[in-house]
């Protein structure tokens, strides 16, 4: 059950979301927002195709992930827990799921202990991706991070009470793409 303060801050997001009318929007408006409305330290908008591994991403805040970890991140990608849930959503071409914790598959030691962790992802305690769109084999999705704790049950609800909002807003922006970082992760 979501308490009054909860749906609150959905329908600030929901707000904010409307007003999303280009991509320099996603790192000032709509990430931010969602990161509020949910609890998160950070945000990242991500489009992937899960196979050959090119990513294109916008982050907020915008100084995060730091430029040194940027760097050794394309050579880890790969090997990010919930890339095979990813790649599952793009070979089915279905409906998406649920929000997707590395929580789920792992415990916060084991995840510490993760290749990616140490390369990019120190800091982190915590993700939470949600797939937004399928085109082909390329996955939009969100996937906000804890720097502190896991993501909680509630937390989980409360995005996909955001994701009708924050898909809106992502399709508005058209089929050319989210702009923002590209990646060109080593296989």
């Amino acid at each position: 059950m979501n308490s009054a303060a909860q749906l609150r801050k959905v329908l600030d997001f929901a707000t904010d979301a409307l007003a999303v009318r280009g991509r320099e929007q996603l790192a000032e408006i709509l990430l931010p927002g969602l990161s509020a409305a949910v609890g998160a330290d950070t945000a990242t908008l991500t489009q992937l195709d899960p196979f050959v591994h090119h990513e294109v991403a916008v982050s907020w805040p915008p100084r995060h992930p730091s430029p040194a970890r940027l760097i050794r991140y394309p050579a880890v990608a790969a090997s990010h827990p919930l890339r095979p849930a990813l790649r599952a959503v793009a070979e089915r071409s279905a409906a998406t799921p649920a929000p997707l914790r590395i929580s789920d598959l792992l415990s916060t030691a084991a995840w510490r202990q993760t290749m990616i962790h140490a390369e990019s992802h120190r800091g982190i305690d915590d993700q939470m991706c949600l797939p937004l769109a399928i085109r082909g084999r390329t996955v939009r999705a969100v996937t906000l991070s804890r720097m502190t704790g896991r993501f909680t049950d509630s937390q989980r609800d409360l995005l996909m009470l955001c994701r009708p909002h924050l898909t809106a807003a992502v399709t508005r922006l058209g089929p050319g793409g989210i702009g923002g970082r590209r990646f060109f992760p080593a296989v």
